[in-house]
C-alpha cells in the first residue's frame, strides 16, 4: 500500500473545505484591488424582491360566463366586460385570502377584466382557507360523531359465546332432570301394576287434570 493515501472522513473533508473558503474570502486579490471578497460582500447594497401583487401565480379554475358573471365556489363574480363572452368558457383566478375579486382570462391565459363579488352565501368567510380549515374542522366533528355512536352500539351487552353455551347446558341439564323424573315414575307405576297383578288388586290409575281432558267431559249440560 506504499504511496496510497486514505480518503479522508466526511468532517475531516467538511472541515479542510470551510478552513480553505474562510481563508478565501479573507485574502486580499489583485482583482479587487486588494480587497477580500468577504469586505466588498458585505458593503453591498440589499435590494429588496417586492413581487406585484397582479404578478403572483394564484389557483384557477375554468368557469361558464353567464349574463356577465361567472359562478366559483358559492359566489358570483361580474364584470360589465365580460357581457361580450357570455357562453364562453373563461379562467378564473382567486385569491385564497380575499374573495373581494378574481382575476378573468381567456383560455389562451390573456387577462379579459378584474370581476368583483357580487353575491355569496351567508355563510362563507371571506377567507377561502379559512373556509376550507371550517370544512375540515364540520368533517371531523361528523367523523366522531360516527365513531361515538359505533362505540356506544358495541357498548350494548350482546350475548358471548361463552354464554349461549352456558345457557345451553342449563337447559339441557334441566331436561335431563325431567327426563329423569319421568322415568322414576314410570318405573314406579309399573311396579305396582305388576305388584297388583300378582296380588290381584285393582290398579290406580294416575290422576287426571282438568287441563288434560276432552272439552266435551268437562260440559255440564247433559
Amino acid at each position: 500500500n506504499t504511496g496510497k493515501r486514505a480518503a479522508p472522513s466526511l468532517a475531516a473533508y467538511v472541515s479542510t473545505l470551510t478552513d480553505w473558503v474562510e481563508r478565501y474570502n479573507n485574502t486580499p486579490h489583485d482583482a479587487l484591488d486588494g480587497a477580500t471578497p468577504a469586505s466588498l460582500w458585505a458593503a453591498l447594497e440589499r435590494t429588496p424582491l417586492h413581487a406585484r401583487a397582479d404578478a403572483i401565480v394564484r389557483p384557477r379554475e375554468q368557469r361558464i360566463v353567464r349574463r356577465s358573471c361567472v359562478q366559483l365556489h358559492n359566489r358570483e363574480y361580474d364584470h360589465p366586460e365580460l357581457i361580450a363572452y357570455n357562453g364562453e368558457e373563461v379562467l378564473v383566478e382567486y385569491d385564497l385570502h380575499n374573495d373581494n375579486a378574481v382575476r378573468i382570462l381567456d383560455m389562451r391565459e390573456r387577462w379579459l377584466a378584474d370581476a368583483f363579488l357580487v353575491r355569496k352565501a351567508e355563510y362563507l368567510p371571506a377567507s377561502r382557507v379559512q373556509e376550507a380549515s371550517e370544512r375540515r374542522l364540520e368533517g371531523q366533528r361528523k367523523r366522531l360523531a360516527r365513531k361515538l355512536n359505533e362505540v356506544e352500539a358495541r357498548s350494548i351487552r350482546s350475548i358471548s359465546h361463552d354464554e349461549k353455551t352456558a345457557d345451553i347446558e342449563r337447559m339441557n341439564a334441566t331436561f335431563e332432570v325431567i327426563e329423569e323424573a319421568e322415568e322414576d315414575e314410570w318405573d314406579a307405576m309399573t311396579t305396582r301394576i305388576a305388584k297388583n297383578l300378582d296380588t290381584g288388586a285393582p290398579t290406580p290409575m294416575p290422576e287426571e287434570d282438568e287441563r288434560d281432558l276432552p272439552l266435551d267431559v268437562l260440559k255440564t249440560d247433559y
